[in-house]
C-alpha cells in the first residue's frame, strides 16, 4: 500500500464530532496534494458512491482502502499493512481509531540509518544531525513500547529480517494471526507503487543480507566515531555492539563548523532536488 499520512493530517482541525460528510471534507483536502497521487483512483471511487453508512472517520479510512485493493485486484484482502513512517508518532491515537490494529516498530542499527538517509534529498546531510535525528525518531516507537501491551505492538530488528526473513515471518504471522506464505519473500509477487519503485528501486526486490553491513563500507571511521559518540550508547540498548563505545571522541568545534556549514549548504540544495524529483514523478503520472 502507498504511505498513508492522511490518516492523521486529515484531523487535525476537525471537531470531535464531526459528521461524516464533514470528515470527508477534510481528508479529500488532504488527498488532493501531489504525495497521495496513488490513492486517487481509491478518491474516485469513494466520490461516486458516496460516504455512504460511514458512522465514523474510521470507517472513512476502511472505505477508502477498501476502494484501493479494489482498484489493486485484490478485493479478498482483509487486513491492511501500512509503511507510513509517520505512524510511530501517533500510536495511541491510531488504536484509539482502530482498535484491533497492531504496530510492527522496525529497529535498524543507527549507523545505517545514517549512511542511507545522508544519500536522500528529505533527510540529514552529515553524521552528526544523522545521530540527533535516529535517535529523535527512535525514541517514540521505544516509548510507545513500553506503554502499549506486547499483544499491540512487537519489535523487530532489521537485520534479522533480512538475514533470516523466512523464520521473522513466520513469527510475525502467527503473532499477527495471519497465514504465513511462501511468496512473501517472492519478489515477483510485489506490487509496489510506482513513486516507491522509482525513487527507491530497493523497496521492489527482496531483502538483501548484504545492506545490514554496508554502512561500514560508506561511513568512514571518524564518522563512525562521532555517530556512536552522539547517539550517547543507544546502540548498546538496542543490542548493537559499537566500535568506540564510551571511548568515542565527540566531534571537535572545527569539525562541527564544517558540519554545519555543509548541513546548511547541501540542505538547500536537497531541498530543490526535492521538488524536482516530486515535479518529474507527477510528470511521469
Amino acid at each position: 500500500m502507498p504511505e498513508a499520512q492522511f490518516k492523521i493530517e486529515a484531523l487535525r482541525g476537525l471537531p470531535p464530532d464531526a459528521d461524516p460528510v464533514q470528515a470527508w471534507h477534510s481528508l479529500r483536502k488532504v488527498l488532493r496534494g501531489s504525495r497521495f497521487h496513488g490513492w486517487k483512483a481509491a478518491v474516485k471511487q469513494i466520490e461516486r458512491r458516496g460516504v455512504g453508512e460511514a458512522g465514523s472517520y474510521s470507517d472513512l479510512i476502511d472505505g477508502l482502502v477498501t476502494a484501493y485493493v479494489e482498484g489493486a485486484g485484490k478485493p479478498e484482502a482483509r487486513s491492511w499493512i501500512d509503511d507510513t513512517p509517520s505512524n510511530k508518532n501517533f500510536l495511541p491515537t491510531l488504536f484509539d481509531l482502530f482498535p484491533e490494529a497492531r504496530a510492527i516498530h522496525i529497529v535498524r542499527d543507527g549507523r545505517a540509518v545514517a549512511a542511507s538517509v545522508m544519500k536522500r534529498d528529505w533527510g540529514p546531510n552529515t553524521v552528526l544531525t544523522a545521530a540527533y535525528w535516529w535517535v529523535g525518531h527512535l525514541s517514540l516507537g521505544l516509548a510507545a513500547e513500553l506503554i502499549l501491551p506486547p499483544a499491540r505492538i512487537r519489535r523487530v530488528h532489521y537485520e534479522v529480517l533480512v538475514r533470516r526473513p523466512k523464520e521473522t515471518l513466520v513469527e510475525l504471522c502467527r503473532w499477527l494471526d495471519l497465514e504465513y506464505s511462501d511468496r512473501m519473500l517472492d519478489s515477483r509477487f510485489y506490487t509496489v507503487d510506482s513513486r516507491s519503485a522509482t525513487f527507491n528501486p530497493l523497496t521492489t526486490s527482496a531483502p538483501r543480507d548484504d545492506r545490514a553491513d554496508a554502512w561500514r563500507k560508506e561511513l568512514s571511521p571518524r564518522q563512525i566515531e562521532m555517530f556512536e559518540a552522539e547517539s550517547r550508547e543507544m546502540l548498546r540498548y538496542l543490542g548493537y555492539a559499537m566500535d568506540y563505545g564510551p571511548h568515542a571522541r565527540e566531534a571537535s568545534l572545527a569539525e562541527k563548523s564544517r558540519m554545519g556549514i555543509a548541513e546548511a549548504w547541501q540542505g538547500g540544495g536537497q531541498a530543490i532536488a526535492f521538488r524536482a524529483r516530486r515535479w518529474l514523478w507527477m510528470r511521469r503520472r
